[in-house]
Order: structure tokens, then sequence, then C-alpha cells
């Protein structure tokens, strides 16, 4: 039975690091275009009527795997409680 727990507790961690790396990809896309624009306003390459400070659709995405990745390491964290309990 520590065999699966120690399976179960290995997976999860890497569904937790795994859901965190694919929200640091979400967030570079949701923050490129902001970065992008007031970088291109501060150098005159683009009038303030043209700029889009909104954060797009990406953003959300990397809530979700942040919260995801959160959920994934707290089931870990429990795993790994139950493991220790039972030496």
């Amino acid at each position: 039975m520590n065999i699966k727990k120690e399976v179960t507790f290995n997976t999860l961690i890497s569904f937790s690091k795994n859901t965190m790396n694919l929200g640091y990809t979400f967030l570079a896309f949701a923050v490129f275009p902001l970065v992008h624009d007031t970088i291109a306003f501060y150098l005159g390459w683009k009038p303030s009527e043209q700029i889009n400070i909104e954060l797009n659709d990406y953003f959300y995405y990397n809530i979700v795997c942040v919260i995801a990745s959160a959920f994934f390491a707290l089931l870990a964290a429990l795993v790994l409680r139950c493991m220790s309990d039972d030496e």
C-alpha cells in the first residue's frame, strides 16, 4: 500500500509542476501584448488611442492553472501525510 501512495504522491507533484509550467506559459501570453503596447506607446510607435491595456483571456487561463497547481500540491501534501501516518 505504501508504494501506491508514493506513486500517487509523485504523480500529483508532477501534475502540480506541469500545471504551473502551463500557467507560466499562459502568463507570458497574457502579459506580452500589454508590455508591447506600453513600450510602443512610450517610444511613440503607437498613439494612445490604439493601445490595448486590457488583459486577454490567457490571464484567466493562468489563474485557473495556478489554482489547479495548488490543488494538486494540496492533494500531494495530504497523501504525504497519510504516508507518514502509516509508518
